[in-house]
């Protein structure tokens, strides 16, 4: 007997659409994890979040058949994590991340989203960030993998100083867990 052949995801997701175009159904792509016009959801949380308007009859769909491979996250608790750059007591930059990370909740709260499932803290300049892949691409005088702590921030020429401290500066959200109960 032959082994079956063992397919990656990317191979699975391919034969599920087609299968379903097979039938007939339109191939829509994967919707933004960012929800367009529900304030009711901070991210995509589910494959038909997505097609809400269609069901609620807001919207006609662009054919009664439809297939798609929804990118989402399921999650229940999420934390909004401030930072701050090195300038400043630690104090302050501790109070200053604390209030930038409140501001970003306070909002969603007013969007919507249950204040039960939010929390935010802020780190101040404890947590630098370190550069990734993508951070490199776009900012060319850093390298993957560099802490943009205060000592490497300082051997950097001063043009440089000033992006690291602006990268530093940023709000993270974090997902805290994973078993939500929406009823």
């Amino acid at each position: 007997m032959k082994e079956p052949k063992p397919y990656g995801l990317n191979e699975l997701r391919e034969m599920f659409l087609k299968f379903f175009e097979s039938k007939e159904h339109l191939r829509l792509p994967s919707f933004s994890l960012i929800p367009q016009n529900d304030a009711s959801l901070l991210l995509i949380n589910s494959g038909m979040a997505p097609m809400k308007p269609f069901f609620t009859g807001e919207q006609e769909p662009p054919r009664h058949r439809v297939t798609t491979c929804q990118k989402c996250i399921r999650t229940g608790d999420i934390e909004n994590i401030g930072h701050t750059d090195r300038h400043g007591t630690d104090e302050y930059n501790i109070n200053l991340s604390g209030r930038r990370a409140r501001s970003v909740i306070d909002y969603l709260i007013e969007s919507g989203i249950s204040p039960d499932r939010l929390q935010s803290q802020g780190y101040g300049e404890s947590r630098p960030k370190t550069i990734t892949k993508k951070l490199a691409r776009e900012y060319p005088q850093f390298k993957e993998g560099d802490v943009l702590d205060e000592e490497y921030i300082l051997s950097l020429p001063e043009d440089q100083q000033e992006i690291a401290d602006q990268i530093n500066r940023r709000t993270e959200f974090q997902v805290l867990s994973i078993d939500y109960q929406m009823y």
